[in-house]
């Protein structure tokens, strides 16, 4: 999913890169212009699990559950948008549930949060509530 971003917001950035003469008059480069454009978001988005993988502690675990979050929150967003018109965003809403809300569950387990991560019992409120946070303002940025 990843590659398939990456290739996709650059192809999106030198199609507007292109269309827009930037190309030829050199007042942009193609990487501003895809930044100016936000063609590079979603990849930044879909680094957040894989960097929180590697990272073995709480800030690893906060930024795999706050893409958790946000991929719950986006899809309640696109159902709430769409106001139920188009059985798709239901569909996605469905499978969005199923899918994360039981890694969330998963995740908080006492034994991964504890032993993998070194989250305490008594930390997991704060630290949901934290993800909770980050993934709240990542859709709200993406919106």
């Amino acid at each position: 999913m990843f590659v398939m971003n990456s290739v996709r917001g650059f192809n999106e950035a030198y199609f507007h890169w292109d269309m827009s003469g930037e190309k030829y008059n050199r007042n942009l480069s193609f990487f501003e212009f895809g930044y100016m454009f936000s063609h590079f978001r979603p990849i930044l988005i879909l680094l957040l699990p894989l960097v929180g993988i590697f990272i073995n502690r709480k800030i690893g675990w906060i930024l795999i559950m706050s893409y958790f979050y946000f991929v719950v929150f986006r899809a309640i967003y696109a159902t709430v948008y769409a106001l139920y018109e188009e059985s798709f965003t239901l569909i996605y809403l469905t499978v969005a549930l199923l899918i994360f809300i039981p890694f969330i569950l998963i995740m908080n387990l006492v034994k991964i949060s504890n032993e993998i991560y070194g989250i305490q019992k008594s930390d997991l409120i704060k630290n949901n509530i934290i993800a909770t946070i980050v993934g709240l303002i990542i859709t709200l940025i993406i919106i």
